[in-house]
């Protein structure tokens, strides 16, 4: 068994017990003596354990997009933002299925330690949302789109975690105006100029 799917199977486990009982340590161990995983192997796979985890985590929900984006074949010629739009909201219809989970992982993400692995993670998804629609900026443009997105995306995300409208109504129409409404987008921009710096 290779160390990709030993991560998987590690993942898999433990998005079904931390569904009741948080993302932490206890969860994390009692996964790892579930399967039998030594220490070393564990060091190994998840060397900041979770931290490491909540990271593969995050690929592999960018992977998944990937994978279902081009299946869907989203018609390009519709524009940017409407590829952006199809994009995240593709995203957050797979992170659904594991809605408790993440629910849960925000009190980790409430310990001040763990602010600079929540912007990491914003980055990394904003940053292969952008890739994966064809973007090829290495411009000044490179950042300001991924600070854009960033912002809209994270209001997004609280949206969601609190989202029980059918279909996930409340997420899509925030996401539709923000994304589309160029007036907002521009005033992101101008306001995200100035903390740029923490995406370089």
């Amino acid at each position: 068994m290779n160390n990709q799917v030993q991560k998987n199977r590690f993942l898999k486990d433990f998005l079904v017990v931390s569904s009741k009982d948080g993302w932490n340590l206890n969860v994390f161990n009692k996964v790892k003596k579930k399967l039998k995983y030594s220490s070393t192997l564990i060091n190994k796979l998840f060397p900041k354990k979770l931290e490491d985890l909540i990271l593969f985590y995050n690929v592999a929900i960018n992977q998944e997009l990937s994978k279902i984006y081009k299946k869907r074949k989203f018609d390009k010629k519709k524009g940017i933002r409407i590829s952006i739009l199809n994009a995240v909201k593709t995203r957050f219809e797979l992170m659904e299925k594991n809605k408790e989970t993440i629910k849960k992982s925000l009190l980790l993400f409430s310990n001040p330690s763990y602010q600079i692995l929540s912007s990491k993670l914003i980055y990394n998804t904003v940053d292969h949302i952008w890739k994966l629609i064809g973007d090829k900026s290495s411009d000044y443009n490179f950042y300001t789109k991924r600070a854009i997105l960033a912002s809209i995306y994270s209001f997004a995300f609280f949206i969601w975690i609190n989202d029980r409208s059918k279909n996930l109504d409340k997420t899509f129409n925030f996401l539709e105006k923000s994304i589309m409404n160029m007036n907002l987008v521009t005033t992101v921009k101008n306001r995200l100029k100035k903390t740029i710096n923490q995406f370089l």
